[in-house]
């Protein structure tokens, strides 16, 4: 059914909440943005990216430069870094298997490939960047066509309700994976194809897809 697996990055591959909140808490005390810690992050997971912006004294408008200087830092602390569990093996099993395994995200490419190359993950064929937030059903648009692959045959994996609009707007399946960054009572907002909970889940489902 599906033949090419396209992968979110952050929170959905690799954990990166911890370097996530620290990099932006950095930018927030110099900028007077909200800070972040274990409570009001517990309530911001429940909202949606522009209710959370909102919230954080973040203007929209904000956005591309809290972005480009968010990513540069970022990419210091890529050494820190560390694949889910049993996020290696699946990509590797899945290769094996045939299929074609990218990734969407909107973190920079070159971020993307350090990090790959210094674990010594092979597995991933091709990597599609989006700065715009917003943005990434144009991307999947493009790595459609690139590849010369249908809707019907691409399934993304995210963690994100952004991820799933996205696919709604591409024609895409998804599976959200609870592992990452968006609650399930803010998923259920607007519900995957399919609700992932492990990596063996993932596996049983792209090679033994339902009927």
């Amino acid at each position: 059914m599906y033949k090419t697996i396209i992968f979110d990055f952050d929170g959905t591959l690799v954990d990166s909440k911890y370097i996530f909140v620290e990099v932006y808490n950095e930018i927030a005390r110099r900028y007077g943005y909200l800070s972040l810690d274990s409570e009001n992050i517990h309530e911001l997971r429940k909202l949606s990216i522009r209710e959370r912006f909102k919230i954080m004294r973040i203007p929209l408008y904000h956005i591309p430069w809290i972005s480009f200087l968010f990513l540069r830092k970022y990419g210091r602390a890529m050494h820190r870094l560390e694949c889910f569990e049993g996020i290696k093996a699946l990509l590797n099993q899945l290769q094996n298997q045939g299929f074609t395994l990218a990734i969407i995200s909107s973190n920079a490419k070159s971020n993307i490939q350090n990090f790959l190359q210094s674990n010594q993950i092979t597995a991933i064929q091709h990597i599609y960047t989006s700065r715009n937030l917003f943005g990434k059903h144009k991307v999947m648009n493009r790595l459609m066509k690139d590849l010369r692959v249908t809707p019907k045959e691409i399934l993304y994996v995210g963690d994100e309700l952004r991820d799933i609009t996205a696919c709604r707007a591409a024609q895409i399946s998804i599976a959200w994976v609870s592992w990452g960054y968006d609650p399930m009572e803010l998923i259920n907002q607007n519900p995957p194809d399919y609700y992932v909970n492990s990596t063996d889940e993932l596996l049983a489902l792209l090679t033994h897809p339902p009927l």
